[in-house]
């Protein structure tokens, strides 16, 4: 799994640091809701729920820079729509690895 970063965030501010905050804080605003919605779909087995809920969390990595990551919950998200949970705890580490870098901002 990727550790996140802010390089990607940098590379869209252009030095822009005002413009970076701000990213950064819609990401720990959003962050936190979408994991409850996905952990209701996912314990109420609302399998096409908890992949939209998945959909959106996916591009945050990307934000993050966290490409290894974005592959394995785009699988998860695939994987979802089938029924198939086996990824669902790598998922969960993924946003933690997300919620804790956050944390620091």
């Amino acid at each position: 799994m990727t550790t996140p970063n802010l390089k990607y965030i940098r590379e869209l501010s252009g030095g822009d640091s005002e413009f970076e905050l701000k990213l950064i804080t819609v990401l720990k605003k959003e962050l936190p809701g979408e994991k409850s919605k996905y952990e209701i779909f996912f314990t109420t087995e609302n399998w096409v729920g908890a992949a939209e809920m998945t959909h959106k969390i996916k591009h945050k990595t990307m934000v993050l820079n966290m490409p290894q990551s974005f592959a394995k919950a785009e699988k998860h998200e695939d994987m979802l729509r089938n029924g198939n949970t086996e990824l669902h705890h790598a998922f969960i580490a993924i946003i933690e690895k997300m919620t804790t870098f956050l944390s620091q901002f």
